[in-house]
């Protein structure tokens, strides 16, 4: 073998080379150890450990402390070891949100929005918050409560048990809703196609009505007035000044009248003081007329014994034949001049058409 003067450099290269021969040598770079190929496999130049770098298993014998490096499959893990020793703690990291400041004793903290930290002092317990009429978009939270309007308007209160977006439903379980009443028809004209049951209020004014009478619309009535009073404020007029008639043993107009507006019948009620000039025992007497009847129609009396009058009312049953007739009134005294003050009258209808 010939002898080389100086420095031998070997090969070096990051893996071993292929086809190799034997007593080839090279330097791996990567691990910085030199190898020597025995013919068979690759050997570190201290000795300690054969490698063999192949796609089979290395062929008996092989030394003890040998090395397969299956270089055609993936590598193959083998078991987890056990845990290694806990580690030196770490240094203390910055100060994180803390609690607020505040409060007083028995409140609690309290999430004020979805935001993490976004937290308010508030009454322990106390967390409903009313949200008033449900907005779809917004995401509603346990203890919110809104109002749910379905289609028919009727409103109800729901509270939110969990969070969600969605809009509320009525539990099954519940009481059955109660259909909202019907609000009857309030105008100075009674509706011109009712239906059995319907109610309406009529009134002079809608603005400042001085009566207002509620009907309910009867269709099995045999009456041709079908429309029945069921309450309401009558119509009523008073005249405290009053005046005189001259002369006896006829009936005079007053100036006096009460306007319906609907034919129909009406319980009429008047009444006033009489008093007469003539020579006692005299009597006054006061009637209503119908249109196109003349007096007495009915009539209150007042009989003087005495030089005084009296104070007389009466009622009674009227019926009206023409929507917007008048209901008048006359006087009738058997002596002298007759006097009266403080006439009134007040009408309200038992049905109409």
């Amino acid at each position: 073998m010939p002898e080389f003067v100086g420095t031998l450099k070997t090969p070096r290269l990051t893996s071993a080379p292929s086809s190799p021969v034997k007593g080839q040598m090279y330097f791996d770079t990567t691990t910085n150890i030199l190898y020597w190929y025995n013919g068979t496999i690759w050997v570190t130049a201290s000795g300690s450990t054969n490698i063999y770098e192949q796609a089979t298993q290395p062929t008996e014998p092989v030394a003890v402390g040998s090395l397969w490096i299956d270089s055609d499959d993936p590598p193959v893990l083998g078991p987890t070891g056990p845990a290694g020793p806990t580690g030196p703690q770490g240094p203390t990291g910055a100060a994180g949100q803390g609690v607020p400041v505040g409060g007083t004793q028995g409140q609690a903290l309290v999430k004020k929005t979805a935001t993490d930290y976004d937290t308010q002092w508030g009454a322990a317990g106390a967390d409903l918050v009313y949200d008033g009429d449900f907005a779809s978009g917004p995401t509603y939270k346990d203890g919110e409560i809104v109002v749910w309007q379905d289609s028919a308007g009727r409103k109800t209160a729901f509270i939110c048990t969990q969070q969600t977006t969605a809009a509320p439903i009525a539990w099954p379980g519940g009481p059955p809703v109660v259909p909202p009443y019907p609000t009857p028809n309030y105008g100075t004209t009674l509706p011109a196609t009712p239906v059995d049951g319907q109610e309406a209020i009529l009134v002079d004014s809608i603005t400042a009505p001085t009566y207002q009478w509620r009907f309910r619309y009867n269709a099995g009535s045999t009456s041709a007035q079908k429309w029945e009073y069921v309450g309401g404020i009558p119509k009523f007029f008073r005249d405290d000044v009053g005046s005189a008639r001259t002369g006896p043993t006829s009936w005079v107009d007053m100036a006096y009248s009460i306007t319906v507006p609907r034919a129909g019948i009406y319980n009429l009620e008047f009444g006033c003081r009489l008093h007469s000039t003539g020579t006692p025992p005299n009597y006054q007497q006061v009637s209503p007329k119908c249109p196109g009847t003349t007096a007495p129609n009915y009539y209150i009396q007042n009989s003087m014994a005495a030089a005084y009058g009296g104070a007389v009312s009466g009622a009674t049953t009227l019926t009206i034949v023409t929507a917007g007739d008048a209901i008048g009134f006359a006087i009738w005294n058997n002596l002298g001049d007759a006097y009266w003050i403080m006439f009134w009258a007040r009408v309200t209808p038992v049905r109409v058409s």
